[in-house]
């Protein structure tokens, strides 16, 4: 559709840059869950009367997942955002011309506010396509974020600003996935008549599934792999869209242009 260098797939390159600090981050998280940084205190339990009100007796917590992790991250946001930003002021030059007054201004918006998003709108992306300003309009986080691009979009632009002035904040998550085990400490000790009493003495085995999450006030919870995965998806869909006017199904749904 576009003849290089302005074609908004070519600012994909900043997303397969951002696919290096990623796998550089999935490293440092699988030493980090290596490490077996939590570890449940075994100890036998006496006079349990019901499993169903047990409580684990002991867990040892570790370390947070190490300081270094924050850097690749922050670079995969940066890398992310950069690709969008960088593919409306290609459009830009396109339609225009590299002389073009505030063209130095322009980015590609995500505004949880509709009166700054009106008041910004034209300056960022006034010299875009009509369909290109549609498409942007309805991924606004402002109209609601029960659409997943929207949360996903502004789960990118919150954490990415957090990012340029500290480190996002990671701590880790061990309790998707756990299991706990009961076993009776005694070969011969049969269960008592009472069905809703357990074993007199009993020991513990539990596992945990370390996860690494973000914690921001902002945006909640924001599983660390999983989310950088689901942003890349979405901006190269947006990508996609601005170079060739098609989203993959499925991917965007945009209101009628």
């Amino acid at each position: 559709m576009f003849d290089p260098p302005w074609h908004p797939l070519r600012c994909s390159l900043k997303v397969d840059r951002a696919q290096r600090h990623l796998r550089d981050a999935q490293e440092r998280v699988r030493e980090f869950q290596e490490s077996n940084p939590h570890k449940v205190l075994i100890e036998p339990q006496t006079n349990v009367e019901s499993l169903a009100q047990f409580q684990i007796p002991l867990l040892q917590v570790g370390q947070n997942p190490p300081p270094s992790l924050a850097g690749p991250v922050g670079d995969c946001l940066q890398n992310y955002k950069s690709a969008l930003d960088h593919a409306v002021h290609h459009l830009w030059v396109l339609y225009g011309g590299s002389g073009r007054e505030g063209l130095y201004r322009v980015e590609f918006p995500i505004f949880s506010n509709a009166k700054a998003y009106a008041s910004k709108r034209d300056a960022l992306i006034g010299g875009l396509t009509p369909l290109q300003r549609t498409f942007i309009d309805d991924l606004q986080p402002y109209l609601g974020l029960e659409i997943p691009q929207r949360r996903v979009l502004w789960m990118l632009h919150e954490l990415a600003r957090i990012d340029r002035h500290r480190h996002v904040h990671l701590v880790s998550h061990a309790l998707a996935g756990s299991s706990l085990r009961v076993t009776p400490l005694t070969d011969d000790l049969e269960p008592l008549a009472d069905p809703t009493v357990g074993f007199n003495r009993v020991a513990l085995e539990v596992t945990l599934d370390i996860r690494v999450i973000v914690n921001e006030p902002s945006v909640g919870v924001f599983p660390l792999e999983e989310g950088l995965r689901e942003i890349e998806f979405v901006v190269r869909a947006i990508l996609h869209f601005l170079a060739t006017g098609e989203y993959p199904p499925d991917a965007i749904t945009t209101s009628d242009a």
